[in-house]
């Protein structure tokens, strides 16, 4: 369901802790907690949707980089949870959680650079994020339900 609710406001905190493990392999995992409102509750289509809800966002990110054969696996794991603050208490029902992933495996082909004078690299990933884990959009992720699972895969050049 796409829909246009108006606009929205948000506050929150969050912690992220971190680290190296090993000097191969980087790890960390972040909390967030946060209230939502609409702005302008008075557009029909906010009618159909929370007005006012605390989010809880988990994740974990975890990257190993293996320079003797250049390759870089990066997995992303991410839980959230939306609840109604109006029916919360009375019912104790969640709204909507989501749970989103991103693994990505890139290998790179040094054993070509000698021959085309350019940095290859292949890349095959895993994932059902709605945008990039990279990438912004976290309260656009909150409310994305149900996104697919896709396979990325491809082949970068640089020269």
């Amino acid at each position: 369901f796409v829909r246009n609710s108006g606009g929205a406001a948000a506050r929150g905190f969050g912690v992220s802790v971190g680290g190296h493990f090993g000097g191969v392999v980087d790890g960390s995992i972040t909390y967030a907690y946060g209230r939502g409102r609409h702005v302008a509750p008075f557009m029909p289509e906010a009618r159909e949707s929370v007005s006012s809800a605390d989010f809880h966002d988990l994740v974990a990110r975890l990257s190993a980089m293996i320079d003797a054969t250049d390759t870089r696996l990066t997995a992303l794991w991410r839980v959230n949870t939306l609840a109604d603050r109006r029916t919360a208490g009375i019912t104790g029902q969640v709204q909507s959680t989501a749970t989103r992933f991103d693994v990505q495996l890139t290998q790179g082909l040094p054993f070509l650079e000698p021959l085309t004078r350019a940095d290859w690299e292949l890349l095959l990933a895993v994932r059902n994020m709605f945008y990039e884990a990279s990438q912004g959009g976290f309260l656009d992720e909150l409310a994305v339900q149900d996104p697919p699972t896709r396979v990325v895969g491809g082949i970068s050049v640089r020269f």
